[in-house]
């Protein structure tokens, strides 16, 4: 996870403040899904960053079963029995134990030059079914291109919701139109590998080259 992380950005930057996060309560995060390493920053945001148990869905979990130690389940798009079955198994966690819950609601992964997707119909109502005892955040991400070879991703939160109620995809809009003011503080959360160009350094061999 994070050796493609560091190959992928030069630099992951929370944009703001972090969210306060409610002890012995889960925390239901519903994400924008415009870039491929996505649940890389899932992982990097349950485990390194809120450092909280969590689990999150996913549809190729068959590729990568090890997955399951950081929270990920099977979540495959044409076998419903399945995914009705890791729904149930949610649930029941959520009850033995909080924890916290990542998804994209958008449902597919699209190009970061067009807008939100439509959230598919009734998707919050069906993850609000999980557990009564919850708070929802919504987590905008977006990847800004640099003089350096990756981008630099740029993380933010907004408000906490106890409740649904129709304005979650304009929440999310909101959350992501934040990242177009990047005079906002911001912290480091992820350091990228150095390029070569900023490691490597001939320049006391100008003497032998220069006119």
């Amino acid at each position: 996870m994070a050796s493609d992380l560091k190959k992928a950005y030069k630099e992951i930057r929370w944009v703001g403040n972090f969210p306060d996060l409610p002890k012995d309560t889960s925390v239901f995060f519903y994400l924008n899904h415009q870039h491929y390493f996505d649940g890389h920053l899932v992982w990097l945001l349950g485990w390194k960053v809120f450092k909280r148990k969590f689990w999150v869905w996913m549809q190729e979990w068959d590729r990568f079963p090890f997955l399951r130690l950081f929270g990920a389940l099977p979540f495959p798009q044409n076998d419903i029995r399945k995914r009705i079955q890791v729904m149930q198994f949610t649930k029941s966690e959520l009850e033995k134990c909080p924890s916290d819950v990542y998804f994209f609601p958008e449902a597919v992964l699209h190009s970061p030059a067009e807008d939100l997707l439509p959230f598919p119909p009734r998707i919050f109502e069906r993850m609000n079914a999980l557990t009564h005892h919850k708070v929802w955040i919504p987590i905008a991400a977006k990847a800004v291109v640099t003089a350096d070879a990756r981008p630099i991703l740029y993380v933010s939160s907004g408000a906490p919701h106890r409740q649904i109620d129709g304005t979650e995809q304009q929440r999310l809009a909101e959350t992501f139109k934040q990242l177009n003011d990047l005079n906002q503080p911001t912290t480091l959360i992820f350091q990228g590998t150095a390029n070569p160009d900023s490691q490597l350094n001939f320049g006391f061999l100008k003497r032998f080259f220069d006119v």
